[in-house]
């Protein structure tokens, strides 16, 4: 699944990501993370270019040698993250791979992620889509196995704000204040002087 696949004439120090990148790189339905390197009709390593764009380990990208067969095979397992996710997008996963995988490949969740509710939607064999929702806030859920074509999606948290009040109009600092049992209006408005605006209007209120 290279998108221009033949045969290569390549400087003596190349390597698995500059053979794929003169063989114009691998298609939509190539594999990311199982790329074999052939010699001698054996399989002599595995690449997972994951390591290399999450982690900046290039342990596996070998220099190859003349003969070599660079295989992309047809990718297995495909998951989609969405929502309040740092790098949304399309995910390859390996078999022993669980929902804290995905999140970790995903950059985490940005900080107005609501955890107690992820949405999931599963497709079984008779192609009606399957929704369930997870509490990644339970850390047994967090090792939560996927299959292929799951759609994850992650919410914000509500922008309702709990025990709490709102004061606008012609103040000085209008927005919003926490709120605590018998707060009274002078505990918040200090005095006309120093917290109203000169427009303020006394007569009503």
């Amino acid at each position: 699944e290279s998108k221009i696949p033949g045969s290569y004439a390549i400087s003596s120090l190349s390597t698995v990501t500059q053979a794929l990148f003169v063989a114009g790189g691998i298609t939509e339905i190539g594999s990311l993370r199982n790329i074999q390197v052939k010699r001698s009709g054996q399989i002599i390593s595995n690449f997972d270019l994951y390591d290399l764009l999450i982690h900046g380990n290039s342990a596996g990208d070998i220099r190859l040698q003349s003969g070599d067969i660079v295989f992309v095979p047809v990718i297995d397992r495909v998951v989609f993250v969405d929502g309040a996710i740092k790098r949304p997008g399309r995910y390859e996963m390996l078999n022993d791979e669980t929902l804290s995988d995905l999140i970790f490949m995903a950059g985490g969740f940005k900080s107005r992620a609501y955890l107690d509710q992820i949405y999931l939607e599963s497709y079984s064999g008779d192609g009606i889509p399957i929704i369930s929702n997870i509490d990644y806030t339970n850390s047994d859920i967090s090792n939560h196995s996927l299959i292929d074509g799951d759609i994850v999606k992650i919410a914000e948290i509500n922008d309702t704000l709990r025990n709490s009040i709102k004061l606008s109009g012609a103040i000085k600092r209008p927005g919003s204040y926490g709120w605590y049992d018998g707060i009274r209006f002078s505990d918040v408005i200090g005095s006309i002087d120093t917290d109203f605006l000169s427009n303020f209007d006394v007569t009503k209120g």
